[in-house]
């Protein structure tokens, strides 16, 4: 905390590294010293950590809270993966063993090409087909080695405006990045979420309110989580829908 303190003393703004989420939970305690002007900025596992170091909360287990919620809606589970982080990656490649779900990628250059375009049109049928039949499945953008970063939001954007269509197909919704998840939700007329609980730290599960129906929606940040980050969301939802416990193929 002295070292923290004596930074801002010189700077206005400090940059702290972090590896373990004992590091967040550090930065959190830390940051208490600096005073009610100081702003936060960093991933959903340090917004975890903030309102604990602050001593605004008390502890709330898993899966008390997000049993309160009940038996989700019925229909297809979509994971929505719209950034390029390995860490993502890694956790969409944990998912190869599950049952009844599907990888569909997801070009780029698909999404800026436009909602004219034959390959926008081929690739939004194919999604359709898959939710109608009740798959679950995983959009997954594809590397590109051509893309600027200011590419970014032109394709969150056409990736929100390519799913909107199918938003009262999906039983739930799994989305990985920041961008991506509020270009989604946006273009879904999701405009309040409400947080049930979490199903590890930093990762929240909210049901949208004032919206067609109630929708369980899981959030992250691209590169966070372990591994398993999805197969427990899968794991999560499935269960909330009453389908069957076991999600595997085969024992892994």
């Amino acid at each position: 905390m002295q070292s923290m303190t004596t930074g801002s003393e010189h700077a206005d703004l400090l940059f702290c590294d972090s590896e373990t989420d004992d590091d967040l939970h550090s930065i959190a305690e830390a940051s208490m010293g600096l005073g009610r002007e100081t702003i936060w900025a960093g991933s959903a596992g340090l917004a975890y950590h903030l309102p604990h170091a602050a001593g605004l909360v008390g502890e709330v287990s898993y899966p008390g809270a997000l049993s309160l919620f009940g038996t989700a809606a019925h229909g297809p589970i979509l994971i929505i993966v719209g950034t390029m982080s390995s860490v993502a990656r890694r956790q969409v490649e944990a998912l190869a063993g599950v049952k009844d779900i599907r990888l569909l990628p997801l070009a780029p250059s698909v999404l800026l090409a436009g909602p004219a375009s034959e390959a926008w049109c081929d690739y939004s049928l194919l999604l359709a087909d898959r939710l109608r039949q009740g798959g679950d499945s995983i959009v997954m953008l594809e590397p590109d080695a051509q893309l600027e970063r200011s590419d970014g939001p032109a394709i969150a954007k056409a990736l929100g405006a390519m799913l909107a269509p199918h938003a009262g197909t999906v039983g739930a919704l799994v989305a990985s990045g920041g961008e991506t998840a509020r270009s989604v939700l946006d273009l879904w007329d999701v405009t309040q979420l409400r947080i049930i609980g979490e199903l590890e730290p930093g990762l929240p599960v909210s049901v949208t309110e004032g919206w067609r129906r109630p929708l369980l929606v899981v959030t992250k940040a691209g590169a966070f989580g372990t591994p398993q980050t999805f197969v427990l969301c899968i794991e999560f939802l499935r269960a909330r829908m009453g389908r069957p416990d076991t999600i595997f193929d085969k024992d892994i």
